[in-house]
């Protein structure tokens, strides 16, 4: 009896393995084919953030080629999308390790990149806050977070009027072409354990105000949310995302995992248009041949875009 009942217990599963992988081939085949990267389209994400998915039990090359090679063709599809910054993201911070590697890639793309013209200016304090009847921070105290973020650009980012005035004087032309890709390269670090830097940076200032202020009332310590945003959303944080895509390197299994957001910084994903498209069940279609990690493919970035394209954004109206 307890024979038969295994039996039948394997031959459903059987089933629902089956109907599953015929399913994602079905849906794989009769997909509508995504536009070409250049297609014109109602919108484009200004910033695209893309989470990375590896497998926390393997850490081999192969894997670290598929992730590397990804973040290279992203490189790519974006500039020929014409979307301004990117932010990549993984679970293990394999990119903030490896971000020379893709220093070096972006050096040999554009051997026209000057470090020395890629200099970051970061305010000093947040602006006076419209919600503060007084001020919200006082000049006299300077905060800083540290948001573990590295900022790369694939060509010299635009110079304000008083550098552009100085190059013309030393005979130096602005850089033509297309406009530079800023990437954020970022890891667990910017995520929850910088909310806590930031409020206590917070708390600091307010401890440093009370021994500045001789008479201090209660909006001198008023925290507001711009105040937070340009904590965390500065030249030396990231903005949020228009979209996110949401890509596994994981070799593909049945059931399809629900998607996940792997420790990504909730701050800046509050009106963000999230693309998730799981892979092909293994056996069926590209991915068949064996575990192995699978690398975002033009295909899939081609959809997101198309998905983001179509999305109603109603922010909360």
């Amino acid at each position: 009896m307890l024979n038969f009942r295994l039996s039948v217990l394997l031959f459903i599963h059987a089933i629902y393995a089956l109907t599953a992988k015929f399913l994602a081939l079905w849906r794989r085949q009769h997909q509508r084919e995504p536009l070409p990267l250049d297609a014109p389209r109602s919108k484009i994400p200004r910033h695209l953030a893309i989470v990375f998915d590896l497998d926390s039990t393997r850490h081999d090359k192969i894997e670290e080629e598929s992730l590397f090679k990804s973040v290279y063709n992203s490189i790519a599809w974006c500039e020929a999308a014409g979307i301004e910054k990117l932010t990549l993201y993984d679970n293990q911070g394999v990119l903030r390790n490896g971000s020379a590697l893709v220093r070096d890639h972006l050096s040999h793309l554009h051997p026209e990149i000057d470090s020395s013209e890629s200099e970051l200016e970061y305010p000093l304090t947040p602006p006076h806050s419209d919600d503060c009847d007084s001020r919200s921070i006082s000049p006299d105290v300077d905060i800083r977070v540290d948001l573990h973020t590295i900022t790369l650009n694939t060509r010299p980012p635009v110079p304000s009027k008083r550098r552009s005035v100085a190059r013309k004087r030393r005979g130096k032309d602005t850089p033509k072409g297309p406009p530079s890709l800023q990437i954020k390269i970022i890891s667990r670090q910017s995520s929850k354990g910088t909310l806590a830097a930031a409020a206590r940076s917070m708390a600091a200032r307010r401890h440093k105000l009370q021994s500045i202020l001789r008479d201090p009332t209660p909006q001198d310590f008023c925290i507001s949310i711009e105040d937070l945003n340009l904590l965390l959303e500065g030249e030396e944080g990231f903005t949020s995302p228009d979209l996110m895509l949401l890509h596994s390197l994981k070799p593909p299994i049945a059931p399809v995992p629900p998607p996940e957001l792997l420790g990504f910084p909730p701050w800046q994903i509050r009106l963000t248009e999230i693309s998730y498209f799981p892979t092909p069940i293994l056996g069926l279609g590209p991915c068949s041949g064996g575990p192995q990690a699978l690398t975002l493919d033009e295909r899939t970035f081609r959809a997101a875009l198309d998905e983001f394209s179509g999305a109603q954004m109603r922010l909360g109206k």
